[in-house]
């Protein structure tokens, strides 16, 4: 499609080598925040057409769907505006199981925007839900009690000034705990710097828990919550407030991780926000980065402190993990790929990711005797963010858990439209080894291209279940070349992927 085509040529404008770093001048980054918001408004646009093609009867209001766009079942978090007065609402799935509303908000105009769990939406396809007369059962209701909050899977326990351990039911053991720096602590950390890296080895570290307060607990047959606030004092002598941050941290029901949002109000000078995930600790560890198609086991590493140095951090792409025999904890973001794994002061493996830096040295932007780019200041990125990022635990090791397809789930967001959906039968990839990454049209129009993730480091072979009017398929490069014909048998392929490995495959009608 032509306008989709537009949309991604606009998204590779904005991925140049400066925007992509965030290296950038005051009046470019404003240009780029110009081209998203025209991007988003787009694919909006894209999206909604695209929706009312496949929920043809959008005007039907006693029902929605709920899309997964990936390969592999999600059950994850979704928002729906449906018609509402009271302020309330309640859903089932098409089997009359209850779905759990997490919040709603009226929106005025007898519109009701819910957050409710969708479970085990299946891959490429949809699970369709009932809008059902309103219920009261799943409000949000202030508790005094003690500040513990747990579902099925987790128990969170706190105190006034932050988390003190999160302790998973299933695996019977604590798997977060307070060892030099809570689970969940905001830390700053001093980073004099440019865009570039940071320039001096002075990272001294404050903790913000004796800064942190417990707001309230709120607690519902779906969720339960706690809202902390986070507030630097001037006397900390840090540019004046420095940080001012609401932390709230969610576990609902069905939803087997700990999920948490920082919203932080930012204004600061060669600094660093980090939070910290103190992994408990019973045997050696091994330290573990998601990387493109693959994780890889990294360890600590001497850092450099000049222009193309790097202070000890490691890049990942939906997670990082702490790895011991039992036990693995892995900690999952959106869009914040900068971690640290050190030792903790006691026992544990402290997580460490970066969410903010302030650098204040304009290193390649002020070069007076070349060219002078003095509007940078927007480089300490002042002003009001949102994050979000979740915890998860596991017995096997990485590599052999479900930690890949639990990030990527995280990430991918599900799409929820009015009405039913009429999704074509897409292919199926047998649970095990690999999942299928993405879909699109061959670049010659032929056909449907696949591309297929070993992303256990295992290896094997694989079965593709093809839709029933797929006659022909292909084993094709990155490039979609040298077509190796695939027998299809009972309308399954099967493929032997080395570890790690990315296939393609084509099918024809």
């Amino acid at each position: 499609d032509q306008q989709l085509k537009h949309i991604r040529q606009d998204q590779y404008f904005t991925q140049f080598h400066d925007a992509v770093t965030a290296t950038h001048v005051d009046p470019a980054y404003a240009e780029l925040e110009k081209q998203w918001q025209a991007i988003d408004r787009e694919t909006a646009t894209f999206q909604q057409a695209t929706l009312e093609v496949l929920a043809p009867a959008q005007n039907e209001t006693g029902c929605l769907s709920v899309i997964n766009t990936a390969g592999h079942p999600i059950t994850g978090l979704c928002k729906a505006v449906i018609a509402n007065d009271s302020g309330n609402a309640a859903l089932e799935d098409a089997g009359g199981r209850p779905a759990r509303i997490v919040e709603s908000h009226p929106l005025g105009g007898g519109l009701l925007e819910v957050t409710f769990l969708a479970e085990s939406v299946p891959p490429f396809s949809s699970r369709l839900y009932r809008i059902l007369p309103a219920g009261s059962e799943n409000l949000p209701l202030d508790h005094s009690t003690a500040p513990v909050i747990e579902n099925r899977r987790f128990r969170v326990q706190a105190d006034t000034h932050g988390l003190v351990s999160v302790f998973d039911k299933m695996l019977g053991r604590e798997i977060l705990v307070s060892d030099g720096y809570r689970p969940g602590e905001l830390i700053l950390e001093h980073d004099e710097g440019s865009t570039w890296a940071t320039l001096t080895d002075d990272q001294r570290r404050v903790r913000l828990a004796p800064y942190t307060t417990l707001q309230r607990v709120e607690k519902s047959p779906s969720v339960q919550r706690l809202v902390f606030s986070v507030n630097t004092p001037r006397e900390m002598g840090l540019s004046g407030k420095c940080l001012g941050a609401q932390v709230i941290v969610n576990l609902v029901e069905d939803l087997e991780r700990v999920d948490f949002q920082v919203h932080a109000d930012w204004e600061c000078f060669n600094q660093r926000l980090r939070v910290a995930m103190p992994v408990s600790k019973s045997g050696e560890c091994q330290h573990w980065y998601e990387i493109p198609y693959g994780m890889l086991e990294r360890k600590p590493y001497e850092t450099s402190f000049c222009w193309i140095g790097a202070n000890g951090d490691w890049p990942a792409i939906n997670f990082a993990g702490v790895e011991q025999p039992g036990l693995s904890v892995a900690m999952f973001n959106q869009g914040i790929p900068s971690y640290r794994i050190e030792a903790g002061s006691g026992e544990s493996e402290v997580m460490l990711l970066s969410l903010l830096r302030s650098p204040a040295i304009p290193t390649y932007l002020h070069e007076p005797d070349y060219y002078s780019m003095t509007e940078y200041d927007g480089m300490r990125d002042s002003g009001e963010h949102d994050f979000n990022f979740a915890i998860s635990a596991y017995t096997q090791p990485l590599t052999a858990s479900s930690v890949v397809l639990d990030a990527d789930g995280y990430q991918a967001p599900l799409i929820t439209a009015a009405g039913e959906t009429h999704l074509p039968v897409m292919p199926q990839l047998e649970p095990g080894i690999a999942r299928i990454s993405s879909v699109k049209w061959a670049e010659d129009g032929s056909g449907l291209v696949l591309r297929l993730v070993e992303f256990r480091g295992q290896g094997g072979q694989v079965s593709l279940r093809l839709p029933d009017n797929t006659h022909t398929a292909d084993r094709v490069n990155l490039l979609e070349r040298q077509p190796e014909p695939l027998p299809i048998q009972n309308q399954e392929i099967h493929l032997n992927l080395r570890p790690w490995e990315i296939a393609t495959v084509r099918i024809y009608d």
